[in-house]
C-alpha cells in the first residue's frame, strides 16, 4: 500500500498530490488530520511528466488551501506540512533556495527537509499560500528538495472544468478540445491519424496510437482515437475504458461524452450511456448529437416518450439527421405508429448518413435498420452479417481459440471444436501477426478468431 501526502485545493473536494503516489492504483482514500475519511471517486486530471495529480473526494465543505499566482522569489521563507513516514501534520520549514530547470521541466528547490511520505506536500509561503508541491528528494544530498510549482497544479485544475479552484491567470485556459495534445506533432500520432482517415487496418492503427499512448498518457484525444479505434475491432470494454480516460482529461468536450455513450450502448449498459449523454447535452445543447445519444439509450429502455421527445428535438436542429430520422422510426414502431413511422423511415432513406469517424461494429443485437451507428446498407463494414459458418481446417485435437483482441496476446475467451456451426460474422476482418482475425458472434461467446478456420455454410 502506497501512502503520500495531498492537500484540498476547492471546497467541493477537488485534492492535489503526486502523480507517483496514485501511479499503479485502483483504489484510494484520504485522511485527514482530524481523522476524518473520504473516499476518492475517480482522478480528474494528471501529468505524468510533471508528477501532479487532481483527485476528486467524495467531500463537501472541504478545508482548502489557495494557490499562490505570484511568482515565487529565491530567499522567501517556505513551510512544508506533511506526512513522513505516516506521522500526520509534520511541519517544517526552511527557505526557496532556487528555480531550476531539470529535464524540461521548471522545479522550485528548497531547503526544508523532508522524508518518504511527505511526496505531494504543500510548500507555503508566509501568506499560507501554495507555491509548490514537493516531488522529490535527493537522498545523497543535504537539504536538497524539489517542488512542482503551484501554476502546474492551478493549469492542471482548470482541465477539470471547475475554475472556482485556482487563481485568476493572465491568458486563456487551455480549451477541452485540445487539453495535453502535445502528439498533434508527433510523426507516430500523425501516421495512425491518417491511417484511421484512409480507412487503414484497424490493428495497426492501434499499434501506433498505443506507442503514442505510452508517450502521452495526458493526451484526450489519443485516449479518443484509441477508443474509435477499439471499436472498429468490437473491443467494446476496451473502448469504454478509454473513453472513459478522455473525459476524465477533457471533461468540457461534449464529443468525448457522445462517444462514452455510444460505446456504453454497445456495452448495453443503458443507464450509464444515458448518463454521458445528459453531459454531452449540458455541454453543448444546440448540437443534436447529445439529444440523439441519449435517444437511443431511451429506446433501449424502452422508454419511448422519452425518446421521441429526444430525437424530434435532434431533428429539429438538424433536419437532416438521418440517425434522428431513424431513431424516430423505431420509436413510432414500437408504439404501433405505423404511419408515422413510415414517414420517418422515407425521411432517413432520403438523407446520407454523418459518419465523422468510421466505426465498424455496432449494437449486438440490433439489425442494420435498427443500428444507430451503422449504415442501414448490407454491405457497410458494421452491418450485421445473417450467414452462419462452422470451424474446419482443425487437427482432431485441436480447438479454435476465441479471443478477447485479434492477436495470440490477448485472452482465450473460449475454444470451439471442429464442425461447430452456431457461427457468425460481426465485422470486417483485420490483419495482426500476418494473419487475418475477424470478430464472431456465437453461442458459447464473442471474440476474435482466425478467419482461415471458418467456412460459410451452404
Amino acid at each position: 500500500m502506497k501512502m503520500g501526502t495531498g492537500f484540498f485545493i476547492s471546497a467541493s473536494g477537488e485534492l492535489a498530490t503526486n502523480f507517483h503516489v496514485i501511479e499503479g492504483g485502483k483504489s484510494f482514500k484520504a485522511q485527514t488530520q482530524t481523522g476524518a475519511f473520504y473516499a476518492i471517486s475517480r482522478v480528474l486530471a494528471a501529468d505524468r511528466e510533471r508528477d501532479v495529480a487532481i483527485l476528486k473526494a467524495d467531500a463537501e465543505n472541504a478545508p482548502c488551501l489557495s494557490l499562490s499566482s505570484g511568482i515565487p522569489q529565491i530567499g522567501e521563507s517556505i513551510v512544508i506540512v506533511g506526512s513522513p513516514k505516516g506521522l500526520d501534520g509534520s511541519v517544517s520549514n526552511g527557505i526557496l533556495s532556487a528555480v531550476r530547470n531539470v529535464e524540461n521541466v521548471d522545479v522550485l528547490q528548497f531547503t526544508a527537509p523532508i522524508s518518504h511520505g511527505s511526496s505531494g506536500s504543500p510548500v507555503l509561503n508566509a501568506k499560507a499560500e501554495v507555491i509548490g508541491i514537493a516531488t522529490a528528494s535527493i537522498a545523497s544530498g543535504q537539504n536538497l528538495n524539489f517542488a512542482i510549482p503551484a501554476s502546474v497544479i492551478s493549469s492542471l485544475a482548470r482541465q477539470t472544468g471547475n475554475e472556482s479552484s485556482t487563481p485568476a491567470y493572465a491568458g486563456a485556459a487551455p480549451t477541452a478540445a485540445h487539453q495535453n495534445d502535445a502528439p498533434q506533432t508527433d510523426p507516430v500520432f500523425a501516421q495512425a491519424v491518417e491511417n484511421i482517415n484512409t480507412h487503414g487496418n484497424s490493428a495497426i492503427t492501434l499499434q501506433l496510437l498505443d506507442n503514442v499512448a505510452r508517450r502521452f498518457p495526458n493526451s484526450a484525444s489519443v485516449q479518443f482515437l484509441l477508443a474509435t479505434t477499439y471499436v472498429s475491432l468490437a473491443m467494446y470494454k476496451d473502448a469504454a475504458a478509454c473513453d472513459r480516460k478522455s473525459v476524465a482529461l477533457a471533461p468540457g468536450n461534449p464529443d468525448f461524452w457522445n462517444h462514452l455513450s455510444f460505446t456504453l450502448t454497445l456495452l448495453r449498459q443503458f443507464n450509464g450511456a444515458k448518463d454521458a449523454a445528459e453531459q454531452a447535452i449540458k455541454l453543448d445543447p444546440i448540437s443534436e448529437d447529445g439529444w440523439q445519444s441519449r435517444g437511443w439509450c431511451f429506446l433501449k429502455l424502452k422508454d419511448y416518450a422519452s425518446a421521441e421527445a429526444d430525437f424530434k428535438r435532434g431533428v429539429e436542429l438538424n433536419p437532416k439527421s438521418q440517425i434522428g430520422w431513424e431513431g424516430l422510426a423505431l420509436v413510432y414502431s414500437g408504439l404501433g405508429r405505423t404511419a408515422d413511422a413510415s414517414y420517418a423511415k422515407k425521411r432517413a432513406k432520403t438523407l446520407s448518413p454523418r459518419a465523422p469517424i468510421s466505426l465498424a461494429g455496432g449494437d449486438p443485437d440490433a439489425g442494420a435498420e435498427g443500428n444507430p451507428f451503422v449504415n442501414s446498407n448490407n454491405n457497410s463494414p458494421g452491418a450485421p452479417n445473417t450467414e452462419k459458418y462452422f470451424v474446419t481446417g482443425l487437427s482432431p485435437k485441436e480447438q479454435l481459440s476465441v479471443r478477447t483482441g485479434p492477436g495470440t496476446k490477448y485472452e482465450i475467451l473460449t475454444k470451439l471444436p471442429n464442425n461447430y456451426n452456431q457461427i457468425r460474422i460481426a465485422g470486417s476482418p483485420v490483419m495482426s501477426e500476418n494473419t487475418q482475425w475477424v470478430h464472431i458472434e456465437c453461442s458459447e461467446s464473442n471474440g476474435w478468431v482466425r478467419s482461415k478456420y471458418l467456412r460459410k455454410q451452404e
